[in-house]
């Protein structure tokens, strides 16, 4: 019998090393565009969050607070503030005792923050006491004729945004 040796080529080498060297580049080329992609819509959602929460943070306050006569523009030391004044409620509780002072809900930027302060109508509250809601660099609120409201956020890039609320409640 007959035993044959094979005979090993070069290129039963140099075929799987190239093949493994393509793979292996490939793999690394979608890692890369991958990584750029997310690190691309990352940035794009950092964006976004910094853009809408701001106005839609305003935006659901105003729509909360959207009752005839409870929706003004205010000055308050000094900064523009958007205001929700909430009546005193007059109905009594379980002890019989009812609350006869209301509270106002101012929103405002201070110190690069979206602001928000909750006081009673008789306190004197200073706005430094007001809770940091969101970074922005400033509010501004135009009261429009028939209940709208024009209100821009300049954010801390310095980009401005803006939305227009209407009053729902407006006669």
């Amino acid at each position: 019998m007959r035993f044959e040796r094979s005979r090993k080529h070069m290129i039963d080498f140099i075929f799987p090393l190239t093949l493994l060297l393509v793979f292996a580049v490939s793999a690394l080329i979608v890692l890369l565009l991958s990584a750029r992609i997310y690190a691309a819509q990352t940035e794009q959602a950092d964006k976004n969050y910094q853009t809408t929460t701001p106005l839609s943070y305003i935006t659901e306050k105003f729509r909360a607070n959207d009752t005839y006569g409870v929706v003004s523009v205010e000055k308050r030391e000094g900064r523009e503030c958007l205001a929700f004044h909430m009546p005193a409620d007059t109905s009594a509780d379980n002890n019989g005792n009812t609350d006869t002072t209301g509270y106002t809900t101012y929103l405002y930027t201070d110190g690069g923050w979206l602001k928000e302060l909750v006081a009673r109508d008789d306190a004197d509250a200073s706005l430094k006491a007001g809770k940091k809601v969101i970074e922005a660099r400033d509010l501004t609120v135009t009261r429009k004729k028939n209940g709208l409201y024009r209100i821009m956020i300049t954010e801390k890039n310095g980009t401005q945004v803006s939305r227009l609320l209407a009053e729902r409640s407006h006669s």
